[in-house]
């Protein structure tokens, strides 16, 4: 049996990517751009994967992830906010490995 980690998002808004918040262009052409992430996929939602979700949005984009358990790591590396349906509605499990669940990095743009 496998050991999980649970990675609550509850109704949490991440901002990853410090570093190119205000650069040139990073922002301005997808601020308003919303993709959405639920557990069955298209065509209820955009995505049925977050990870498949952050892939595809543009810089300053925002992730809705509705109600669900998702398993799978996630790693973001661009100026993204990702919000969750709330506590105990939004769960990201993902299997032990030596590495963490969710990784963010400065995009340095």
């Amino acid at each position: 049996m496998s050991v999980m980690k649970v990675l609550k998002l509850v109704g949490l808004l991440f901002i990853a990517g410090f570093v190119g918040l205000n650069s040139p262009g990073s922002l301005s052409q997808s601020q308003g751009m919303e993709l959405t992430v639920c557990p069955q996929g298209p065509p209820a939602c955009d995505f049925s994967k977050i990870q498949k979700a952050i892939e595809a949005a543009p810089y300053g984009a925002t992730i809705r992830i509705e109600e669900g358990t998702y398993i799978e790591h996630l790693l973001v590396k661009k100026s993204l906010r990702l919000i969750g349906a709330g506590q105990n509605k939004t769960t990201v499990k993902v299997e032990y490995i030596p590495i963490p669940g969710l990784s963010i990095f400065s995009d340095k743009r």
